[in-house]
């Protein structure tokens, strides 16, 4: 694997981050609204979006973690 992809592959780990924060924080806004069907949308979004990219970032990193490094020439 080479140097670039490695980049690659961290810089889509950290935007799938981004993308986790951002899901939690609606979420979040959506329970202190205290309405019945914000506190529904807030749960299906945590569920079906934070929660499933959380699982792809550790998939991601646990994928990068078992890579071999590259070899200094």
């Amino acid at each position: 694997m080479t140097d670039h992809t490695r980049a690659e592959l961290q810089d889509i780990a950290l935007r799938l981050e981004v993308v986790r924060s951002a899901s939690t924080i609606c979420a979040t806004a959506l329970r202190h609204q205290n309405c019945e069907i914000d506190e529904d949308v807030a749960n299906v979004l945590q569920r079906n979006v934070g929660d499933k990219v959380g699982e792809e970032i550790e998939r991601l990193n646990r994928l990068l973690s078992e890579l071999e490094p590259e070899p200094v020439a």
